[in-house]
């Protein structure tokens, strides 16, 4: 992305943004601008100067300028990006962001351990349910003090509104704000949202979601608990699912083919938390992997619950194809720890490290819709995020040829070169380019279309740096 695009696009995200002081926001477009144009590279590296840095380090410090003030803007255009889309699926999840040594600086433990330092961090994210990412919706930035911890013993004790499990709650509630009433929004989590006091609080306030569940709870109407009860039920269908690459395990990408049962229940609380019953149906769906490949050790095997009524086994399905979207907040994730190398920031105080990921995640959600846009919208012309001189840099310098095309490749296209240029090995069984492989891809691209502009000065050949 070229700085005049870079520029664009934080203008489109933080032009809105509410500060007293102009200059401050117009700073912050500024900054946003820059990292876009250098993700993964450190401050100083995408700055150039010490007097950029500088600014940027001073503009991390201001007492004007949060996390919350950082986002504002970018939910509302995430707001009007979700109108058009009947169902927006807001995705929550949690990461650790370690910074190694002691606690210090206000920078507190992100774990148990202490001598972990860092920050937890929770978001929702608003995706379509074709699975385009469109913005952040909720996010929250916060330590573990040391005096919190060793207290799991009393968790059954302690209501929910002060465990840290509270932020489903708070992301439940933040997710709808402002939104629309004509859209429809449907909180998905993973197992560790499977928490009596967050479904409660569904059920009573009417809220959607759809969970993984991980608790065998008791089921009011049999004798049986959840896991023998989904058990019983006859199988109802079949389904193909993209499963994503397992990199903790080494294993490829693969399309899995799941039974699917379905049925309503009542379920429990958990023990001590019987006042608190909602006696309201939850659905639960069952999707089991069907001859799994002998080098993967465990096969799908999800259960999971929904406050949507599932009626039929198409019901059932589209909240199967929900919960694999759910990956897309773990790839985020991922961009923002290794293509943007968040994690390895050095700016010393707390506040300054939570203006930068907030900065950062924006970067991160860009690079994360190319992806999938590429995906879902193949055809379309490149020059809507790459310009002129930076597609032709790209396709001669991937093909191997001095004489650029004239007309810029689609966005499938452009992705493929990308990732290309990110160690993809584009073979015909490789598929698409990962958002790691392609925030790779578009560092060196950076480097290569600047590479590029200079020769062509050297040589006096004329470019025109527009996207035309």
């Amino acid at each position: 992305m070229s700085m005049s695009e870079a520029r664009k696009w934080a203008v489109g995200e933080l032009g809105s943004i509410a500060v007293r002081d102009e200059r401050i926001a117009n700073r912050l477009v500024e900054t946003a601008a820059t990292l876009a144009e250098n993700p993964g590279r450190t401050i100083p590296q995408a700055c150039g100067s010490w007097a950029k840095t500088k600014a940027v380090y001073r503009l991390l410090d201001n007492e004007s300028v949060s996390p919350e003030v950082i986002l504002s803007s970018h939910r509302e255009k995430t707001i009007e990006r979700m109108k058009g889309h009947d169902v927006i699926l807001a995705i929550q999840d949690t990461t650790h962001l370690v910074y190694g040594g002691p606690p210090s600086g206000g920078v507190g433990m992100n774990s148990t351990c202490p001598y972990s330092k860092g920050f937890l961090m929770h978001s929702a994210m608003a995706v379509t349910s074709e699975g385009v990412p469109l913005g952040l919706l909720d996010q929250h930035i916060w330590t573990r003090q040391p005096e919190e911890t060793g207290k799991f013993h009393l968790r059954k004790k302690r209501p929910i509104e002060d465990k840290e499990s509270s932020k489903w709650l708070r992301s439940l509630d933040r997710s709808l704000e402002g939104i629309p009433d004509d859209i429809t929004v449907v909180t998905v989590c993973d197992r560790e949202a499977d928490i009596y006091g967050f479904i409660r609080k569904a059920l009573m306030d009417e809220r959607l979601i759809l969970i993984r569940v991980a608790q065998n709870r008791r089921v009011i109407e049999e004798q049986r608990r959840l896991f023998a009860l989904a058990d019983s039920y006859p199988e109802a269908g079949k389904i193909v699912v993209d499963i994503p690459r397992d990199t903790r395990n080494n294993l490829p990408p693969r399309k899995a083919t799941l039974t699917v049962k379905f049925f309503r229940a009542i379920i429990w609380p958990t023990l001590g938390q019987t006042k608190q019953m909602v006696e309201k149906p939850v659905y639960i769906i069952r999707a089991k992997e069907v001859d799994p490949p002998e080098e993967v050790e465990e096969g799908v095997d999800w259960l999971l619950l929904t406050t949507i009524p599932v009626n039929s086994l198409e019901d059932a399905m589209e909240k199967i194809r929900w919960y694999t979207l759910r990956w897309r907040i773990e790839r985020f994730h991922h961009i923002l720890k290794s293509g943007c190398g968040i994690q390895e920031l050095q700016l010393e105080t707390a506040d300054r490290l939570k203006n930068a990921i907030a900065l950062y995640s924006l970067v991160a959600l860009k690079i994360l819709w190319f992806t999938y846009q590429a995906r879902e919208t193949p055809n379309a012309s490149c020059a809507m995020i790459l310009e002129r001189y930076e597609w032709q840099a790209l396709c001669c310098v991937v093909n191997n040829t001095s004489i650029p095309p004239d007309s810029p490749p689609t966005l499938e296209e452009a992705a493929r070169l990308i990732g290309r240029l990110g160690g993809h090995l584009g073979r015909k069984h490789d598929g698409m380019p990962g958002a790691k492989t392609i925030s790779r891809g578009l560092r060196r691209l950076e480097d290569i279309s600047q590479a590029w502009l200079i020769m062509s000065q050297m040589l006096n050949r004329p470019i025109d740096v527009g996207n035309a």
